[in-house]
């Protein structure tokens, strides 16, 4: 049955793009009744291949779509018809995956983490949900990694210690670091492994990533009970700075947002008042592709 739709799709598809340049060419569409039938069967029969691997399928026809669309004129049917289709695919797992994070969010809410390091933060003194802001944290790097066609990040309970102890030395230290000695150089990959491996945290290499580390210090401002959005928008403001990133030669917080190879991640912060409403905040992000 796939086959057979397979070989349908692709007949339209070269039908419409061999007939559109001699054709169409000087002629404005829009779509007609027959046009929207094309659509309508085309984008069901791929949305329902969708919905059980949307990832793959969406990249691979996306991808083709847009090739084809290079090629032709906007003004011909052809595009027209395409690009129709194309708009169904992306609305279509733009629904599955708010539906997911959605599904995702609901369940970091009810879920017990079991802890072996106890944090320094008491984030009840700070006024701050601490799963809300992970949850928040973790939607803004999923709708990026999204909008790429990349498989939603999911928090991983065998990160939870590396990242909040991380979290709590920096704070400790006053110093943003990845160093955990002194005289290591600023960011020594074998010396983090080595650390992850002493916590039972084993990364499987994909395409030879294998797991990064991220950290940040920032700044909010409190002087209510809304402190949670107060350290929210913060968060906001920082991950704005790693967008930035985007169209520069050199991207290393962006990459490590949009990697396909990450799927794991953990998200910790330890806050150290300043002042009577100023706040300090040390946050580690620790991604890790399969875990073995």
């Amino acid at each position: 049955m796939k086959n057979k739709f397979f070989r349908v799709f692709f007949f339209v598809f070269f039908i419409l793009f061999v007939s559109s340049k001699n054709i169409y060419a000087d002629e404005t569409y829009s779509l007609k009744m027959k046009d929207n039938l094309i659509v309508s069967q085309v984008s069901t029969k791929i949305n329902k291949l969708i919905d059980e691997k949307w990832n793959s399928v969406t990249i691979k026809y996306v991808v083709a779509l847009d090739k084809t669309l290079k090629k032709l004129d906007e003004k011909t049917r052809a595009y027209q018809i395409i690009n129709e289709i194309k708009k169904k695919i992306v609305s279509h797992t733009n629904e599955i995956n708010i539906k997911e994070q959605k599904n995702e969010e609901d369940t970091l809410k009810n879920e017990v983490f079991d802890l072996k390091y106890t944090p320094t933060t008491d984030f009840k003194e700070f006024k701050i949900d601490i799963g809300e802001v992970r949850n928040y944290r973790l939607t803004l790097n999923n709708t990026e990694r999204n909008s790429l066609w990349r498989e939603n990040y999911k928090y991983s309970e065998k990160l939870i210690d590396s990242a909040q102890e991380w979290s709590d030395f920096s704070l400790s230290k006053w110093e943003l670091t990845h160093k955990r000695n002194s005289s290591d150089s600023y960011y020594d990959y074998w010396k983090i492994n080595s650390r992850f491996a002493d916590r039972e945290i084993v990364c499987k290499n994909v395409n030879w990533i294998t797991h990064t580390e991220s950290i940040w210090r920032w700044y909010y401002k409190c002087s209510d009970d809304n402190c949670t959005e107060k350290l929210k928008n913060s968060l906001n403001d920082v991950f704005s700075m790693y967008l930035k990133e985007k169209n520069q030669s050199s991207r290393p917080h962006y990459d490590w947002i949009v990697r396909s190879e990450f799927q794991n991640i953990w998200v910790w912060i330890a806050i150290k008042q300043k002042s009577d409403n100023n706040f300090e905040f040390y946050i580690t992000t620790h991604m890790c592709t399969e875990l073995k």
